[in-house]
């Protein structure tokens, strides 16, 4: 069976998770420390990086300061959800 193309929602996710982990091991952030960073449990912080739809805005942004992603790094994922 051929592999089906992702679709624009999970191509916005493997790039938002990538940004992710690579932030992660650039700033030295294990996943308590991200969890303490954005306000949320570390269960939160697990489900809302699969699931980047359930993600509000503000959490985004929340995220992104955490995380120091600059806005090139945030339109690249949103250009690849649109």
């Amino acid at each position: 069976m051929p592999k089906l193309k992702p679709n624009k929602a999970e191509c916005a996710q493997r790039i938002f998770c990538g940004k992710v982990a690579a932030a992660q091991a650039m700033y030295s952030i294990s996943r308590s420390d991200l969890a303490t960073l954005v306000g949320r449990s570390e269960s939160t912080v697990s489900g809302r990086k699969a699931r980047l739809e359930k993600m509000s805005f503000d959490e985004l942004v929340r995220w992104a300061r955490a995380l120091h992603l600059s806005p090139e790094d945030l339109a690249e994922i949103f250009r690849a959800a649109i």
